[in-house]
């Protein structure tokens, strides 16, 4: 005859089982704050009821606070709100920002400290419920790119500069060799009527859309006779 045998732990055995239990528990949280410590980056870590339930020492000098300004059980919103006092954003932008952490969605956005250093927020929600939120200080990077697109700029200005200098230049080419042009034409003229058809011809080409007159003095030389024109008047 069979019979299933069931252990029975006395209270001294269940007593050892929970001990070990909470030291193996103390020793994966103690594991995680060590390495969350020895990130470059703030972290903080927020509750899916908004209240701060870890952070890193190194929050304190990326963001630039003491630790009565961040502490285990702050409110998010009691946070954001001190950000705003300090000026790293605006009241807006708090709100935004708390939007945004209802939403469930990672998102990130620069704030801006007291002493001008540039730091990215990067905000993840956690499978558990919560974010984690890391503080990057971008302060050169940001500076960088301001520069790279001040470089971009005066190079398209530049280059905009030189393509203008380009083409007036190909058009005084243009117009020098037209003055060739004509300069060879009036010498080879025979009489005064064919030197007017060559100059009506010439300038309707040079100033082209446009209307004039030329005129020439009389023989009196007291008097200006219209000689040609071109274009519509």
């Amino acid at each position: 005859m069979q019979s299933n045998l069931i252990p029975v732990l006395n209270d001294n055995e269940a007593c050892l089982g929970e001990s070990n239990r909470v030291r193996d528990l103390t020793k994966t949280q103690d594991g995680i704050v060590e390495i969350i410590d020895s990130m470059e980056q703030g972290v903080v870590v927020w509750s899916d009821d908004a209240v701060c339930e870890m952070h890193n020492q190194r929050v304190f000098d990326v963001l630039e606070l003491s630790p009565q300004h961040l502490f285990r059980g702050m409110r998010r919103s009691d946070f954001l709100r001190m950000a705003v006092e300090r000026g790293e954003f605006s009241e807006e932008t708090a709100h935004k920002t708390e939007q945004r952490f209802r939403q469930l969605a990672p998102f990130s956005f620069d704030r801006y400290m007291p002493s001008g250093s540039v730091i990215a927020s990067t905000a993840r929600p956690k499978k558990s419920g919560g974010f984690v939120v890391t503080f990057t200080d971008v302060t050169e990077t940001r500076r960088k790119e301001i520069e790279l697109e001040a470089q971009r700029e005066k190079s398209h200005d530049a280059q905009v500069e030189a393509n203008e200098a380009l083409s007036v230049e190909r058009e005084r080419k243009v117009e020098s060799r037209k003055l060739s042009q004509l300069g060879e034409w009036l010498q080879s003229c025979k009489s005064l009527d064919e030197l007017l058809v060559i100059v009506k011809s010439f300038l309707s080409k040079l100033f082209q859309g446009s209307a004039g007159e030329l005129y020439i003095y009389s023989n009196s030389r007291d008097v200006l006779d219209g000689a040609c024109s071109w274009g519509i008047a």
